[in-house]
Parts: C-alpha cells; sequence; structure tokens
C-alpha cells in the first residue's frame, strides 16, 4: 500500500527481517493488516505510526480504522485519489462515501485539505492530537497553492480565506473544491454579487470551537454555498443553503470529464448561486 509513497520519501530504508533497523514497512495489498498492524505500534508505544493507501480502501480497512478511534491511538491514515478524480478506474475507486464515514465516527478526525499548506497544517494536527486517529485526504491530481492558506488555521477547522466588504454570499468547501470557490467567486464578482470564501478543511475541529468563533466564520443569516465532491449521505446539507455535492457513485470517464459532469466547475457553481439568488 505505500510503495508509491516510498518514491518520495529520502533515506529511509525498508524493514526486513535481515535489516531491522528500517523504517519503512512495504504492506502490499493487505489494507486491514495494515492499519492493525499501525494500532499495535500505538499501542506499543515509542512509534508514531502512519499508513498510506487510496482512499477508497480505508473501507478494507475499517475494522482497524475503527478499532483506532475508540483505543484512543494516535494513527495517521493518509488516503490518496479522494472523491471521483480517478475517473476511468470507475465508481468502485472513488470514495465519495468515505470521508462522511470517517467524519461520524466518534473520536476520529478527517481532514481534507485546500493545499499544500493546508496540508503542512493537516499533518500538524494529528501531532497535537494524541488520543484519536487522523484521516488526511488527499487528491489525485495537482492542488495550486490558494491564496491566504494557513496551515495554523487548519486547528480551527475552518477559516475566512477572502472576502468582499459587505458580502452577502458564502462559498465554502474542503479540498480542491475550495480552489472552483475562488474561481467561482471572481464569477460572481462581476455579476455584482459580493463573496466570503471559507475553507473548511475539518468539520470536527471547527465544532469545537466556541459559538463566537463558528459565527464569525460562517454565520447563519448569509446565504451559505457548501461545495465538495463527496456524498449527501451525512451532514452536507446542514453545511449550507445550497449544497453542490454527490448525489450518487460516480461513472468511468476522465477525472476533469467527470467533475463537468457531475458539476464541480466554477461556472456552475456560479450559476446555481445566481438561480438560488433569483438573479
Amino acid at each position: 500500500m505505500q510503495i508509491w509513497l516510498h518514491r518520495v520519501i529520502r533515506n529511509v530504508g525498508d524493514f526486513q527481517k535481515e535489516s531491522r533497523d528500517g523504517r519503512y514497512i512495504r504492506f502490499g495489498v493487505r489494507e486491514h493488516a495494515m492499519a492493525g498492524i499501525c494500532n499495535g505500534m500505538a499501542a506499543y508505544g515509542m512509534i508514531v505510526p502512519y499508513c498510506a493507501t487510496f482512499q477508497v480502501f480505508w473501507g478494507y480497512a475499517w475494522g482497524s480504522v475503527r478499532l483506532s478511534a475508540l483505543s484512543k491511538f494516535p494513527v495517521l491514515y493518509i488516503g490518496t485519489h479522494d472523491s471521483i478524480d480517478l475517473g476511468e478506474d470507475g465508481p468502485t475507486h472513488q470514495p465519495v462515501e468515505v470521508v462522511q464515514l470517517m467524519r461520524s465516527t466518534p473520536n476520529m478526525l478527517c481532514v481534507r485539505p485546500a493545499d499544500g499548506e493546508e496540508t503542512a497544517g493537516a499533518y500538524c494536527v494529528f501531532m497535537e492530537n494524541r488520543t484519536r486517529p487522523t484521516g488526511i485526504v488527499l487528491s489525485r491530481s495537482g492542488a495550486p497553492h490558494l491564496e491566504n492558506t494557513s496551515r495554523d488555521k487548519v486547528s480551527k477547522g475552518a477559516y475566512v480565506l477572502t472576502e468582499d466588504q459587505g458580502f452577502t454570499v458564502i462559498l465554502a468547501g474542503s479540498g480542491q473544491e475550495v480552489g472552483l470557490c475562488f474561481e467561482a467567486k471572481k464569477l460572481l464578482n462581476a455579476k455584482g454579487v459580493k463573496v466570503r470564501v471559507v475553507s473548511f478543511p475539518c468539520w470536527e475541529l471547527f465544532a469545537e470551537q466556541p459559538a463566537s468563533y463558528q459565527k464569525s466564520v460562517y454565520p447563519n443569516g448569509v446565504f451559505r454555498v457548501y461545495v465538495e465532491a463527496c456524498s449527501t449521505s451525512f451532514g452536507l446539507k446542514e453545511h449550507g443553503d445550497l449544497v453542490i455535492c454527490m448525489e450518487g457513485f460516480g461513472a468511468s470517464a476522465p477525472g476533469g470529464t467527470l467533475k463537468k459532469e457531475f458539476g464541480f466547475t466554477a461556472d456552475n457553481i456560479a450559476a446555481k448561486t445566481l438561480k438560488a439568488l433569483g438573479k
């Protein structure tokens, strides 16, 4: 499961029967065992374990992942190729529901960063939370650095990236969809709509913030649009007056084609927002 990640890690040897000084274990296609072994290392102590695979394959490992949460083991679960971006591999490899499964699990954090800066913040969140596991959900395709993202503010769960004075609409989301919100803001500005953009990397951490902070970032009474290429099955519709998300499973086509087909474009976000506003 971790072979792909080994390519970008330097000076880390493999742990082998004949070489016990290595720090890297090639688990192979053994997701449940991989997570279970990491639980064992966390329980033993003196080791900070992580494991990684495609986000969809946490379904195979879920018994062990769930055990991390109920046992208060601080294991880091890295899941890549989130949502519909995997394209041609089809809906079996497009984990539209797995983020929601992690979010709904007690004593677990799920962080879906928007860019490299927020990814650094996600690792900080993991290191700061020593009695619960953390899942970091990463995209398949490139995620350009966005204006005003902050590794420190990831620990707040959500925060304001940019806003127009006198804004009347909030565009919010997580992961790559935050970049789409930036693009949609420009389109809405051209139509005279003033917008705030909010990054929402971690619902659980945001829910733990004081009510005053929550209201300052994502207040009721302002038209809120939440954008995320994840399932509506849990919680999404509570996060916005208009929600643009996955209503079912994906399809088999290039990732860019799927994003357009399922409405994850700046043009669609702007058009749906304008329609909801009656403009």
